[in-house]
């Protein structure tokens, strides 16, 4: 696949049929109108990053029905119309970063039965209710977007679903003050990031005691470096996982001085003392990459 940079003209996109991905970034485009593309039967990849759009008209992508990647970082979306992406019939990844969008029940997206992975990182969400008609089987991208709860209803979808074991759910960076104890009940999932996701140590295991009866493959857990919710194992913040069955977890920290290239320290997170780990049959275990920045816990 191959990115190009289209010529943008007044009302219409002009390009070669035959590209299979497209590039908008920064384009001025404010306002995506009815089949504004004209028949790129190859297409597959679509990127809108920071073009000012406030509005996706419907039947927008009417001629580019093939498409399975579709980003819109960083526009100030105002209104999407109820058959914007009623074409796309095989979509899987769909990107709505920093989009202004205040509920995931503002978009349109019942009929991407195909979708794999949304991400809608900062936004104002408040809630991960999602539509009971997608399956997703990859990636849920949630992280800093406001979400101050999960409830039952929050996660139906998942706990009606045989195929939710393989996505990976990120909650990080956000403030939740309330997890429903039944939220999690029942659920299997691959990985879920939790870290610098809730508002206070003790807030942190009173949420982890919340979720009793899930089954993660891998729950991500700790802080960031700007993150002033200090992990200590001193105060048995992770006794809640006592009643979460997992195959591993991780406890993370400066990965933020990692990623800049900054000298940093990890401090020892030993597991707190009378903590009960679900026993798993080795054979199930998968392996745990090392990291300078994580301490991998694996247990058998």
């Amino acid at each position: 696949m191959y990115s190009t940079k289209p010529k943008v003209k007044k009302d219409f996109i002009m390009v070669d049929k035959h590209h299979q991905s497209l590039d908008f970034s920064f384009n001025h485009l404010k306002i995506l109108q009815q089949a504004s593309f004209t028949l790129l039967p190859d297409l597959t990849a679509l990127d809108h990053t920071r073009c000012k759009i406030i509005l996706i008209e419907d039947n927008v992508f009417l001629h580019v029905k093939q498409l399975t990647i579709l980003i819109f970082t960083g526009n100030p979306i105002k209104q999407i119309s109820d058959r914007s992406f009623s074409h796309l019939k095989i979509l899987q990844q769909l990107t709505f970063v920093e989009v202004c969008i205040s509920s995931i029940g503002d978009l349109p997206i019942f009929s991407l039965t195909k979708l794999t992975e949304l991400n809608m990182g900062k936004n104002n969400l408040k809630t991960i209710r999602m539509p009971h008609t997608l399956n997703f089987t990859a990636l849920l991208e949630f992280c800093n977007s406001n979400i101050l709860s999960v409830l039952a209803k929050d996660t139906l979808c998942f706990r009606n679903t045989n195929t939710a074991n393989t996505v990976t759910i990120i909650l990080s960076k956000n403030r939740i003050a309330d997890i429903e104890p039944i939220a999690f009940n029942g659920m299997h999932i691959g990985e879920l990031h939790l870290r610098s996701a809730f508002t206070s140590p003790e807030n942190t295991k009173n949420c982890l005691r919340a979720m009793a009866g899930l089954k993660v493959d891998k729950p991500v857990l700790g802080n960031y470096r700007d993150d002033k919710t200090l992990i200590s194992s001193q105060t048995n913040l992770f006794e809640g996982l006592c009643m979460i069955t997992c195959l591993s977890f991780l406890l993370a920290r400066d990965w933020d001085r990692l990623s800049r290239g900054l000298p940093h320290q990890v401090a020892p997170h030993p597991l707190p003392e009378g903590l009960c780990l679900t026993p798993i049959p080795p054979s199930t275990l998968s392996p745990v990459e090392p990291s300078h920045s994580v301490r991998s816990y694996r247990y058998a």
